[in-house]
């Protein structure tokens, strides 16, 4: 079960074609103050096959985005750099299609492994009218 950093040829076609790819971009300040996370696990798992796209919230934070907008943050153990490089990443679902806190790791294009320590689902902030 991995998360990978898009990397053109990092892997052999065959294992290539197995996995999903995501597009990623970074998070832009105002988009922080939109969402808001809520309790998060070190046993959570989402469900891979509905992830659309993701942002890079900082080198140990990316959140995301599943069809249909529902929104999850992963952290990650420690800084993941390379996040920040290529405009996505591919993932493998693990068993069932289910992508797991304390088991799955993002893998970047440079080798690095950095594995997803918690998982929380977001909740959208309702601006408050003046």
């Amino acid at each position: 079960m991995v998360l990978l950093v898009l990397a053109t040829g990092l892997l052999p076609a065959p294992a290539m074609a197995q996995l999903g790819r995501v597009q990623a971009r970074p998070a832009e300040p105002e988009m922080a103050e939109q969402w808001k996370p809520g309790r998060s696990s070190r046993t959570a798992c989402i469900d891979a096959t509905r992830i659309a796209a993701a942002v890079v919230v900082d080198q140990k934070t990316v959140d995301v985005v599943m069809r249909g907008g529902k929104r999850w943050r992963l952290t990650l153990a420690g800084k993941c750099p390379q996040l920040s490089y290529y405009g996505g990443f591919y993932y493998k679902p693990g068993t069932a299609g289910q992508f797991c806190a304390g088991q799955d790791h993002i893998i970047g294009r440079a080798g690095g492994s950095c594995r997803v320590s918690r998982i929380a689902p977001l909740h959208k902030v309702e601006k408050r009218r003046r």
